[in-house]
């Protein structure tokens, strides 16, 4: 029993780097993405980052932080 206790604990502790390694790789290539000089690129990574921000509480993103972040994207 000891065996298979030790067993999931050492799978989650990896499942959990994976997940943390996965949101560092996203986050970073939304950061690529909004220094790019093509549009279509910058609200890609806007997009990207809506995805990893928290929710709102209906489930649906924020629309404030949604909207400035698209408008830096158009604009910049």
């Amino acid at each position: 029993m000891a065996t298979t206790v030790a067993t999931l604990g050492a799978t989650n502790n990896q499942y959990s780097l994976s997940q943390q390694t996965a949101v560092t790789d996203r986050f970073r290539l939304a950061a690529e993405q909004l220094a790019s000089d093509k549009i279509d690129v910058r609200l890609s990574g806007v997009y990207l980052l809506a995805r990893l921000g928290p929710r709102h509480h209906h489930g649906s993103h924020s629309g404030c932080g949604m909207t400035a972040a698209t408008t830096y994207a158009t604009q910049a």
